[in-house]
């Protein structure tokens, strides 16, 4: 044979290798951060209380106020302001 194919396509330029290289630093930083990010999100999560408010209460003042809010538990009265409910 003649050796058809051989040589083409195997040399690299001076900085394809710094050129990969760099590309997977910077894989491996976004990786790092991204899980740094994710575990402080997870840590920031909600804790949720037993005991609150009965669910079907909840139910009763959304149904009858049209303004009332489930995270603070009050709606907004005719004078304008915040009321508990229920």
């Amino acid at each position: 044979g003649y050796g058809y194919g051989r040589g083409y396509g195997h040399r690299r330029g001076p900085g394809v290798g710094a050129a990969v290289g760099a590309g997977v630093a910077g894989l491996a930083a976004g990786a790092i951060i991204g899980g740094a990010i994710a575990n402080a999100q997870a840590q920031a999560a909600p804790v949720v209380v037993q005991g609150g408010p009965d669910p079907e209460a909840v139910a009763a003042c959304a149904r009858r106020f049209r303004s009332y809010d489930a995270a603070s538990g009050t709606y907004l009265g005719n004078d304008g302001d915040r009321h508990p409910c229920p």
